[in-house]
């Protein structure tokens, strides 16, 4: 079994989405206190006032509420791309709203830590997801984060193939609000779309769409190196059942010669490539199986399949057996080459294929 990246995100939602003086409570395993119902109604009047002013989905919060109340958490999603600029003006501005609202509520003053309540124990977090509902991999931002207490904001950007988050960006709170009054956005709740991106989001949806309607191929991400000019592209599918290796080879395939034909011949996409035509070098693909729970299988069946250049790598659990020891990770079972892989699906008969396409 595969912990991956969609189950983290999924169990930490569930997590963050539970009642907030409920998820005090149970960490400290203390009484009600009047601070934390305090502390709840405060929360969720202001998100409720936020999340409708800046477009925002409250997914949860916490805090650190032992004895007193010392810091605020809030976590947010918005369904758009943010600059670092966009990124840095929502934060400033949820982050004074709840210390505003928190030192207006004479009721919670006994309580607070210290009074005025300061920003450095508010911490606000930001997941900017696009249309897949995963985040942003194109090099904008793709996470903020307020980090309490030391007072500083760090940016992060996804990496689309590895599912792995890149530091972007750090900066003290000082700092970040030095720059936006003097250089404030009317509304950063308004992402200032450029036209490549725009022409991106036409592009990847295109493609969603297409591979889902003939290889019952499911969109995870589609990002890569784009911050400028569009220099690399991957993209991540997941299938909802079992598939062997050779089954796996033709979707590699298959998906591979599409999306190069799909960059390629894409006029519109064309002036903001670095380099015409993109080859095999500039594009990675990644297809996971899984049932729909979202586990992966062990049947002896692929866990994944992925090509970075020439390179194609198939992945596999270990078979479960029945009262043998239960070992769990994902181990390479067989590479070769892109080339190789090309080679053995265009010589195997159409009848014999496992994909069944018009087009492959």
């Amino acid at each position: 079994m595969v912990f991956t990246m969609q189950r983290l995100v999924r169990l930490l939602t569930a997590i963050l989405g539970l009642n907030f003086s409920q998820q005090v409570l149970e960490a400290k395993g203390s009484k009600s206190h009047d601070y934390i119902a305090l502390s709840d109604q405060i929360v969720r009047d202001v998100t409720d006032e936020i999340s409708k002013e800046y477009n925002l989905v409250h997914i949860g919060g916490g805090g650190r509420m032992s004895t007193d109340v010392e810091v605020v958490t809030v976590q947010f999603v918005a369904y758009r791309r943010a600059t670092i600029e966009e990124a840095r003006e929502l934060v400033l501005r949820l982050t004074e709203k709840f210390v505003v609202e928190i030192n207006s509520r004479e009721n919670i003053r006994p309580f607070l830590r210290e009074f005025p309540f300061p920003a450095k124990r508010v911490s606000i977090s930001i997941v900017f997801r696009n249309y897949f509902n995963a985040p942003f991999a194109d090099g904008s931002v793709s996470h903020i984060y307020h980090v309490p207490i030391k007072d500083k904001i760090v940016y992060w950007a996804e990496e689309p193939f590895s599912i792995k988050s890149i530091d972007l960006h750090e900066e003290p709170y000082a700092e970040a609000l030095k720059i936006t009054q003097a250089t404030p956005l009317k509304n950063p709740a308004v992402h200032q779309a450029r036209e490549q991106e725009v022409v991106i989001d036409e592009t990847f949806m295109a493609f969603a769409k297409e591979m889902r309607k003939e290889l019952g191929l499911y969109s995870e991400n589609m990002g890569g190196r784009m911050a400028n000019d569009i220099e690399e592209i991957s993209v991540r599918f997941v299938k909802f059942r079992p598939t062997g290796l050779e089954e796996a080879r033709e979707l590699e395939v298959l998906v591979s010669e599409r999306l190069l034909r799909a960059i390629n011949e894409n006029e519109k996409l064309r002036p903001f490539l670095k380099k015409y035509p993109f080859t095999n070098d500039d594009v990675k693909v990644c297809i996971a199986f899984r049932d729909r729970k979202y586990f992966s299988y062990d049947d002896g069946s692929m866990e994944r399949v992925t090509r970075v250049g020439d390179q194609v790598t198939y992945y596999a659990e270990p078979v479960y057996k029945k009262d043998a020891p239960v070992y769990f990770g994902v181990s390479v079972v067989a590479e070769e080459s892109y080339k190789e892989a090309q080679k053995i699906v265009q010589e195997t008969p159409k009848g014999k294929r496992k994909v069944k396409t018009k087009r492959l």
